[in-house]
């Protein structure tokens, strides 16, 4: 398998894990972090100005956990949070998982499914790169050039106008930024998943 390598020359590699699946169960979890972030909001809006404290339910989160048997007979257990993937005891899967090479953190993205010749991606591109803290280098490496530039502006027109027209130049300086910034990190998504999508494809022709 071929490693993706973003526009900032991170390497991933990419490696798998496969077997027959022994057992698989989903159900159903209550997350209370948006109710606890809510009824906090909501005891500062009731101090602040007597406001009620909303009624809030839980948030149900899916879990799917299954097993996996490999062909040398070991056994792994696999956890899934937030994705539905179709699975049912007794079929083939490949498990794909991408590993940045300079941290070697891994992150599960893909799972093929041998039986029903297809696969579901686990975790979308963009938020599988920010795991793997792809995009957040991406992020701290591209402040420093426009930063500087907005600041030589800055200096450079102190000369020649007033604060107002310096600080609006600034402010369009940084919108460009990050402008420019975002539609990198989408194309690098793009790029992303295309890959993944190659490697699943590869994985499924050729088993």
């Amino acid at each position: 398998m071929h490693p993706f390598h973003s526009i900032k020359g991170n390497q991933i590699d990419f490696f798998t894990d496969s077997g027959e699946v022994i057992d698989s169960v989903k159900n159903e979890r209550e997350s209370f972090k948006s109710w606890v972030i809510s009824n906090v909001l909501g005891s500062v809006m009731q101090l602040a100005g007597g406001a009620s404290i909303p009624q809030l339910k839980p948030k149900s989160v899916q879990h799917h956990e299954f097993w996996l048997r490999r062909r040398d007979g070991t056994e792994a257990q696999i956890m899934l949070e937030g994705t539905d993937a179709p699975l049912i005891k007794g079929q083939e899967v490949t498990l794909l998982y991408a590993i940045r090479f300079e941290t070697n953190h891994r992150e599960l993205c893909t799972m093929i499914n041998h039986n029903s010749r297809s696969w579901t991606h686990l975790m979308a591109p963009t938020k599988l790169l920010k795991r793997l803290g792809v995009t957040h280098e991406f992020n701290r490496a591209s402040h420093g050039p426009w930063i500087l530039t907005a600041l030589v502006m800055v200096m450079a027109l102190f000369s020649y106008t007033d604060w107002p027209m310096a600080i609006m130049l600034t402010l369009f300086l940084a919108g460009l930024a990050i402008i420019k910034q975002q539609n990198t990190i989408k194309e690098n998504s793009a790029r992303f998943d295309k890959h993944i999508n190659e490697i699943s494809r590869d994985l499924l022709e050729y088993s």
